[in-house]
Order: C-alpha cells, then sequence, then structure tokens
C-alpha cells in the first residue's frame, strides 16, 4: 500500500471513529439538557405544582440557558489548559461524571431554587461538553476534509435524541403527576452522561499535548486575534442569532396548545418528536444536496420557506396540520442552521477551534434563551396572550435573515459572495 493510500486510509478510520463518538455525544447531550427528556416534565412542574406565570418560567429557562452563552469560556479553558496533558478527553470524562451526579441529586428536589441549582450544574456540564465536541469536531474535520458530514451527524443524532426525548417526556407528563414526572426524568437523564465517560474512553483518540502551558496559550491567543479580525465571522454571527431568535415558540406556545387549544400532554410531547423528526430529516436532506446545490441559493430558500412555514403556526387549530408545521419547521431550521454551522467550522482557525466554534454557538444559545425571556414579557404585558401576533414577530424576524446573506458565501469554494459579485459588476458597467 502506497503512502497516501495509507494517510487516507488513516484518515477514514479516524473519521469513522469520530461519528461514531459524535452520534453518541449528540445523543446524550439531546436527552440530558434543559430541552430533553426533562423539558415537558420540567414545564408541567412548573405550570401544576408551582403554578408560575409565563414570564416567571422564562425567567427560570434564561437563567438555564447561561452556561449555554458562556460556551467560548469552556472552550478557552480547554485550548490554553491541558487537563493532565489532553486539551478535550479529561474535561470530557470529569463534566459528564458530574451531571450523572446532579441528576441524581435531584431526583430528591422539591424547591424551586435547589431544582433550578441542580439543572445549572447540569447545564454547565452539558454546554462545556458540548463545546469541547465542537473543538474535536473542527480538528477532525480540518485533519480529514469531512466537516459537512461531521456537522450533519451532529444535527441528525442531536434531533434523534429530541425525538426520543420528546416522546418520553409526553409519555411521562400523559402518565405520571407533575412531580412524580419530573424525578422519573431525572432518575433516566441520570444514565446518559454515563455513556459519554465510556465514549470518550474508547473512542477519542487524542495525544498529549508536547507544548508547555505558556506554548500553548500563546497558540491560542493568535488564534483568537484572527478571529477577532475576520468579516466572515461576524457576518455568520449575526446571521445566526438572528435565526435563533424565535420568540412565539416556548412556553407560551406550549401552554396555548394546553390550554386554549386543549391538546392533551401526550399530543404536545409527540409535537417536540414530529420537530426533532423533521429536523433529522433535514440533516440528511442537507448531506446529499450540498455537493449537488448551490448552497447560496438554497440558504435563500430555507430562510424564505421557514419564515413562511412559521407564519402558519396562527392557523394551527387542527392537530393534522400542527404535525405537518412541525416536521417542516424542523426540516427547515435544521437544514439552514447546517449551512451556516459548516462554514463556521471550515473558518475556524487553529489553536482557538473550541474557543471560536463555542462562541458562535454560544451566541446561538444566547439569542433562542433571550427570546424565550423577552417573548414572556411581550406575551403577558404587551400582547395580552395573544399568540399569534408573537409568532408574526418570529417570523418577521427569522426573514430578516436574508439582509445578511448576500454578505456571505454558503457554497465550499472560496468565491465571492453575492455582494462582491454584484459590486465587481456594477463597477465594470461603469
Amino acid at each position: 500500500m502506497d503512502p497516501q493510500t495509507q494517510i487516507n486510509a488513516a484518515r477514514a478510520q479516524s473519521l469513522n471513529r469520530m461519528m461514531t463518538f459524535f452520534m453518541i455525544m449528540y445523543l446524550v447531550e439531546g436527552w440530558a439538557q434543559q430541552t430533553g427528556i426533562i423539558h415537558l416534565p420540567l414545564f408541567m412542574y412548573f405550570n401544576e405544582v408551582l403554578h408560575l406565570k409565563e414570564d416567571d418560567a422564562g425567567a427560570y429557562m434564561f437563567v438555564l440557558g447561561w452556561p449555554w452563552m458562556i460556551k467560548p469560556i469552556y472552550g478557552l479553558v480547554s485550548d490554553a489548559y491541558p487537563l493532565w496533558g489532553y486539551r478535550r478527553k479529561s474535561y470530557l470524562f470529569v463534566l459528564n461524571l458530574l451531571a450523572a451526579v446532579a441528576f441524581g441529586f435531584l431526583i430528591f428536589l422539591s424547591n424551586i431554587y435547589l431544582i433550578i441549582a441542580a439543572l445549572f450544574v447540569v447545564t454547565v456540564a452539558m454546554a462545556a461538553s458540548s463545546s469541547l465536541c465542537g473543538g474535536l469536531l473542527v480538528e477532525c474535520g480540518r485533519d480529514t476534509g469531512g466537516n459537512t458530514k461531521l456537522c450533519s451527524q451532529q444535527t441528525l443524532f442531536a434531533n434523534i435524541a429530541n425525538i426520543t426525548a420528546a416522546i418520553i417526556g409526553g409519555w411521562l407528563i400523559a402518565y405520571f403527576s407533575a412531580n412524580s414526572a419530573l424525578r422519573v426524568a431525572a432518575f433516566v437523564t441520570m444514565l446518559a452522561p454515563i455513556l459519554v465517560v465510556y465514549a470518550t474512553l474508547k473512542y477519542v483518540d487524542e495525544e498529549k499535548t508536547d507544548y508547555t502551558g505558556s506554548q500553548v496559550r500563546q497558540q491560542v491567543m493568535v488564534g483568537i486575534k484572527t478571529a477577532i479580525s475576520s468579516p466572515v465571522l461576524w457576518l455568520l454571527s449575526a446571521f445566526l442569532v438572528l435565526w435563533a431568535f424565535n420568540p412565539g415558540f416556548g412556553y407560551p406556545l406550549i401552554v396555548y396548545m394546553k390550554d386554549e387549544l386543549h391538546w392533551s400532554k401526550l399530543f404536545i410531547g409527540e409535537l417536540g418528536a414530529w420537530f426533532a423528526g423533521g429536523a433529522a430529516a433535514g440533516a440528511i436532506l442537507f448531506r446529499w444536496l450540498s455537493p449537488k446545490v448551490s448552497m447560496n441559493l438554497a440558504v435563500v430558500l430555507l430562510v424564505v420557506l421557514g419564515a413562511a412555514v412559521q407564519y402558519a403556526f396562527i392557523y394551527m387549530q387542527d392537530p393534522t396540520l400542527a404535525v405537518v408545521l412541525n416536521v417542516l419547521n424542523g426540516a427547515l431550521t435544521a437544514s439552514a442552521g447546517l449551512a451556516v454551522h459548516v462554514v463556521a467550522a471550515n473558518k475556524c482557525p487553529k489553536n482557538a477551534e473550541g474557543f471560536v466554534y463555542g462562541l458562535l454557538i454560544s451566541l446561538t444559545n444566547a439569542s433562542y434563551s433571550l427570546s424565550q425571556w423577552i417573548g414572556g414579557k411581550i406575551y403577558v404585558n404587551f400582547l395580552h396572550r395573544d399568540i399569534h401576533s408573537l409568532i408574526i414577530i418570529s417570523a418577521v424576524l427569522t426573514l430578516a435573515c436574508l439582509v445578511l446573506v448576500p454578505f456571505l458565501n454558503f457554497g465550499k469554494d472560496e468565491g465571492p459572495t453575492w455582494y462582491e459579485s454584484v459590486r465587481r459588476m456594477w463597477s465594470q458597467s461603469k
């Protein structure tokens, strides 16, 4: 076997191992985060046991969203301060053990502040693990040329996890009291991070760093400066923030379906599974289409269709239409988000992968969490519980992403953006 063939075989083997690891990691992340299995049981506990108003519940969810907003910090620490000689592996081991312990405590808690504190620990562990996996994804994608496959693997299995989490969460709130559902959800989810501990030891082949601490930190600072000076990363950040800001799709919509449409808790949980199923299908479709079509044109269509589907939620009175809308919304949300994440992974500078990719994802999470808090406030205090107006606001904000599309190139090549092409043609015509 010639040397190049050996190199290609080694790259393929490395990619396959990481594909397996990411399958496990993103299944667990989808199950264990606050929007996973515990999501609906927690909301029903808020509603039926604590009798919280929508804006108060939104405030608590905003607090739980904070660990996802500071993902760059986790990436920066792992980039610059290897633990036991490893930048990723040791941290993943410790963090997921910590998450399992916090879920174990949650089984026995009843005080709202202690519940939020335990979930906050879980959220920190999951957000940090996700940030470290982002660094691994960029590093492996750069070494193997598999960024598109790895990003779509991430989205696919995160949404498969969301499907099963929504089904399990819906089943729990349908057949248990709100109090018991929360306890059972905590027990079931406690087992998930232990799976990541096993997968980290088995599949992550990370070599110990040979650099001293000061050398590592110097390299990280060079990578961060490169990222800060990149207009592309700034524009990607703005796109992700706008795309994730959806105040109409959260706790107010769940309460509306329960109290106004009088849909069963089980069906509301199933709708979350349908959304996740659409997102998983969107990930598969993206992987198949990305080599075949112009991604620049595809993103424009995805944004327009995404806004149209969101607007259509104001007509969601029939359960069948609700299923169709959730599937379409999931597919379009995942496909457009994947296009941006692939570009982001390709643009992350060397030696600061965890920080930069974590920054981009944390901006997305911060935007979504902030939209839930603001959405709850607007819904209660300004819109007088008019869910249709809140949904229209979400659709308009999604459509606003079109403003940024001409300045970005979503394709695989490094050719000019639409804006640059039009500007050149205009200059030549003059």
